[in-house]
């Protein structure tokens, strides 16, 4: 039910980005998602991450499989912001006796919060299945991240699947004991958490306990500065797409929330 968040090793052209480029498109992005409150513009910056899953190689079912968690998610938010904002006109009562009330502003509203969660997931998502993690690591560091912060992203996306692996094996191992772990109910949960957790944890620590005897042996951190086996700083293309990004987010920030204010309510049919 999970996703796994994982990078999608592909040739395309927003693969072959620089990954301090596709932060700034993501910044950038979001920042639009957050201020720009306007269904309208919420479905068009919708469309562009989906056309963007296009151009890294990644289908529309690929999108729909990896995603069909948070788009029930982003549905009940909708449902959500439908019965319990009651501003704008009044529209309907789902039940009778005048309950359950359903105004435009519930609905503008509900469309708002599910456009800009379903566009902040996938978009993050969308870095992340483009982005190396050792690239995106490489690049901070060179552009003046620490060399120990970088390791330690890097450890962390590297230990993310390595725990999904870890997990897997332990639930097959309880299951192979008789543990019965199948089941929604709250003595399940708590069942699981006692067979899975617990053994997970100690899994981790031991793991954790050997990159660290790993890294005292080899000198990790002696020196203040290190040598790269490859370097990918920033070109003079991608300098000059981060900023025509970044003139792009402003002047579209300031056309459409200062000299072109749309009001979606006017246009809507009931």
């Amino acid at each position: 039910m999970i996703p796994s968040f994982r990078y999608i090793e592909n040739e395309s052209f927003i693969h072959a980005l620089n990954p301090m480029v596709k932060i700034v498109f993501l910044i950038c992005y979001c920042i639009l998602v957050l201020l720009l409150e306007n269904p309208i513009i919420g479905i068009i910056l919708f469309v562009l991450v989906l056309v963007a899953y296009k151009l890294a190689g990644l289908t529309l079912s690929f999108f729909a499989r990896k995603m069909r968690i948070i788009i029930i998610f982003a549905l009940l938010l909708f449902v959500a912001q439908v019965l319990f904002v009651k501003t704008g006109d009044t529209l309907f009562y789902l039940i009778p006796g005048q309950h359950a009330l359903v105004t435009t502003g519930g609905i503008v509203g509900g469309i708002n919060m599910a456009l800009r969660f379903l566009c902040i997931i996938s978009s993050s998502y969308l870095f992340i299945a483009t982005t190396e993690p050792n690239a995106l690591a490489y690049s901070l560091i060179q552009a003046g991240l620490p060399y120990r912060y970088g390791f330690m992203l890097i450890t962390a996306l590297r230990f993310m699947p390595v725990f999904g692996a870890e997990s897997n094996i332990i639930r097959n191992a309880q299951l192979a004991r008789g543990v019965e772990l199948d089941g929604r109910a709250p003595s399940k949960i708590v069942k699981m958490a006692r067979y899975m957790f617990l053994p997970l944890i100690v899994s981790s620590l031991t793991k954790v306990d050997s990159l660290t005897t790993s890294m005292e042996g080899r000198g990790f951190g002696l020196y203040r500065k290190r040598s790269y086996l490859k370097e990918d700083r920033l070109s003079r293309m991608d300098l000059a797409i981060s900023v025509v990004l970044v003139i792009s987010t402003v002047s579209l920030i300031v056309a459409f929330r200062f000299l072109l204010p749309i009001s979606v309510t006017h246009y809507m049919p009931f």
